[in-house]
């Protein structure tokens, strides 16, 4: 982990944070959370962008496009936003698919079409010579991780597929982390051949676990990762994973000695999506406020608008502190956040749109495309090959 060097900038945000912090609560173990002032802004128009990357020394960041209908999942997009000027643009149309796979992707059949392609979980590896690596969890046509090699440029980004990895069968690909050693972890968050698997994500039981890729061993399943609803999935610099058990309403902790698993576990009172480091060394929650139970039942008034809560946990002590949080009337079903520059951008899978917290500094005032609150749209979680369909309010 690096810490930034204590000077008079640092100093002044560290004064702004632990005034933030005042009006926050502690979540621990305890797992309640208490109101903290969300001041958003927006950048509208990016559709479902469930998960957020940025470039390292650029102004860019990179957002998914999870998108679920009737029947099957939609072909999806990434999208390209500008921080600095709160735009934002489509990205597969100009990437390289051509292929052929890199050799320590041999086993991957192919590229996939433009019909083929669609992105929800996502991590970056940052390279060198201005080139890094993108991983993104792909379910349209083969359930798979894509790595696409990243070029930021002055005015753009270029994207050019080198390979992939297949999931096995059932498994429900949701978030990916880059490893020390060059390999990845991936969560899986269900069997989706278990009829069962719904009801067992609401009543807190084992659904989903972790496996790890790497360039000898290939895709192997890590036993001791088992979880309520795998989810988001961060490493450190030691290889210890922190694992959000969606459904179990926790952070797990888990180190390997032998091939042995230990775990810690940090209940929280609410769903934790997408896990993100932070500058400070500090992980970045984001997830929502809602009852399993009651997941299919449909909204009153419609659309959905699902409160949500962003997090900080201090991975070394546990604890949790609430960042922000809201009823979802702002923004709706947060599912990542990331801090860029001392803002922290949101993900969501239910909105058009993503918002930026702004705890340090007044909301910036840049134009009417990003002051409009984000539209909420709904999406599905269907079977591929069957006609049958999850509806799906809360993010995967």
């Amino acid at each position: 982990m690096k810490f930034p060097s204590v000077g008079i900038r640092l100093r002044a945000r560290l004064l702004c944070h632990a005034m933030l912090c005042l009006a926050a609560l502690s979540v621990g173990t305890a797992g309640r959370a208490a109101p903290a002032p969300s001041t958003l802004s927006f950048v509208t128009g990016p559709v479902h962008p469930e998960d957020l990357v940025a470039i390292p020394h650029s102004r860019w960041l990179i957002a998914s496009n999870f998108l679920m209908d009737r029947g099957k999942e939609k072909p999806g997009d990434l999208y390209l936003i500008d921080r600095h000027r709160r735009t934002w643009t489509t990205l597969l149309s100009h990437t390289d698919r051509a292929g052929p796979a890199e050799s320590e992707y041999s086993a991957c059949p192919g590229p996939p079409s433009r019909d083929s392609f669609g992105s929800h979980g996502l991590a970056l590896r940052e390279g060198s010579n201005g080139h890094h690596r993108l991983y993104l969890v792909n379910h349209v046509a083969r359930e798979s991780v894509e790595i696409l090699d990243v070029a930021p440029k002055r005015d753009t980004v270029e994207l050019r597929w080198v390979g992939c990895v297949l999931m096995p069968a059932g498994t429900l690909a949701n978030a990916v982390a880059a490893l020390p050693d060059g390999g990845f972890v991936v969560t899986s968050m269900f069997d989706r051949s278990d009829p069962d698997r719904w009801k067992k994500l609401a009543e807190g039981i084992d659904t989903g676990v972790v496996y790890r890729w790497g360039r000898k061993e290939g895709l192997t399943k890590i036993s001791g990762t088992e979880a309520s609803g795998n989810n988001g999935i961060v490493a450190d610099a030691a290889g210890t994973l922190f694992v959000a058990a969606w459904a179990g309403k926790a952070v797990l902790r888990m180190s390997s000695n032998n091939g042995v698993i230990t775990r810690d576990s940090v209940p929280l009172d609410f769903l934790p999506d997408n896990l993100r480091w932070a500058p400070d060394g500090s992980i970045l929650i984001a997830g929502q406020k809602r009852d399993l139970s009651k997941f299919f039942e449909p909204c009153h008034p419609a659309p959905c608008r699902i409160p949500w809560v962003a997090a900080r946990l201090n991975p070394k002590t546990l604890q949790v502190t609430v960042v922000t949080q809201s009823d979802g009337s702002d923004f709706s079903d947060a599912t990542t956040a990331l801090e860029v520059d001392n803002e922290i951008w949101l993900g969501s899978a239910d909105s058009a749109g993503v918002a930026i917290y702004s705890p340090y500094h007044r909301v910036r005032a840049s134009g009417s495309r990003s002051q409009s609150r984000p539209q909420t749209t709904s999406r599905f979680e269907v079977e591929p090959g069957t006609a049958s369909l999850d509806r799906a309010g809360p993010p995967q």
